[in-house]
């Protein structure tokens, strides 16, 4: 499976008279990327691509990636399974993985637990937003809704989506 980037595509108006003919590079393993099976992608701040895999956190620059995986200690992720990426209205980068949420320390580029949030430190996060300065998070049969410091779950809705995500 071959992604793409849009912020990497660029039109020439001219160059066809059926539209424009678009330029797109295909990021594949071969071509750096950790794993084939594309997750999660969001754009953070400083222009950097996350690219969250069934095997690896993946960042991406425009030109080469990084690769993160969880190397069972507590500044690594806590699994290398990527369910979710979300950047937040501060700016952090929140990861779900299949063993729960982390978020990325950009000044020493290393992941951080929310230890604060042990209801959910095994689950799998299935889905990261935000509204009005709360995060929400969705895992297997459960809404939480975290205070924007990750510090309270300040919510909590029990659902039974009938296996839906399976």
């Amino acid at each position: 499976m071959a992604i793409m980037f849009p912020g990497h595509s660029s039109a020439d108006e001219n160059a066809s008279p059926n539209g424009p003919q678009l330029n797109v590079d295909h990021y594949n393993v071969s071509e750096g990327l950790s794993q084939s099976t594309v997750t999660s992608l969001v754009e953070d701040q400083y222009g950097y691509v996350w690219i969250g895999t069934l095997n690896g956190l993946n960042r991406f620059d425009g030109k080469t990636f990084k690769h993160y995986f969880s190397e069972n200690n507590n500044t690594s992720l806590p699994s290398s399974f990527i369910r979710s990426l979300y950047i937040d209205q501060n700016g952090r980068l929140l990861v779900g993985t299949d063993k729960g949420l982390t978020v990325y320390n950009q000044e020493l580029d290393q992941f951080l637990p929310s230890s604060e949030l042990q209801q959910i430190s095994n689950q799998a996060i299935w889905s990261i937003s935000e509204y009005n300065g709360t995060i929400i998070l969705g895992t297997e049969n459960n809404i939480y809704l975290v205070s924007s410091d990750l510090l309270k779950i300040t919510n909590k809705f029990e659902l039974n989506f009938g296996g839906i995500k399976k």
